[in-house]
């Protein structure tokens, strides 16, 4: 809001706020628990035929925390989608090349990144996948 005739604005206006997993103050050792078991179960994807349980899994700590705390919604949700897209990425280079060689090749920095994130939401610290993150950021947040 400006006033009328100078341009300049009020800054008696409040501020919109911004949604942020980190608005809610202190988190909990708990939340940060199931908040890095989401991203470091990405370990598990290494070992083929529990694949999709892993995915499975991440859901359900998704599911099971999404309403009861801002931060674990946020973080499950962004390392589920993570995970899935991995997994497709896995399966399509394995499809395309006949061979699971260059899928383990995407394996190591995916699962680097993910057991930073882990460790980012042990300390209780905000973590975002590079693009993912943002994407999903503006979607809870309601901007466009």
């Amino acid at each position: 809001m400006y006033y009328i005739g100078v341009g300049l604005p009020d800054l008696t206006m409040p501020k919109p706020s911004r949604w942020s997993p980190l608005q809610t103050g202190e988190i909990s050792p708990s939340e940060r628990m199931w908040a890095a078991l989401a991203h470091a179960i990405l370990l598990l994807n290494v070992i083929p035929d529990i694949a999709g349980i892993v995915i499975i899994i991440t859901i359900g700590i998704w599911l099971f925390n999404r309403r009861r705390s801002p931060y674990v919604d946020f973080q499950a949700l962004q390392a589920f989608i993570f995970q899935a897209f991995i997994v497709f990425l896995v399966l399509l280079f394995a499809f395309i090349f006949n061979t699971f060689v260059v899928a383990a090749i995407l394996m190591i920095p995916s699962v680097m990144i993910s057991m930073y994130g882990a460790y980012r939401c042990n300390q209780g610290q905000e973590f975002r996948y590079p693009v993912l993150g943002n994407v999903l950021f503006a979607l809870k947040s309601g901007r466009n």
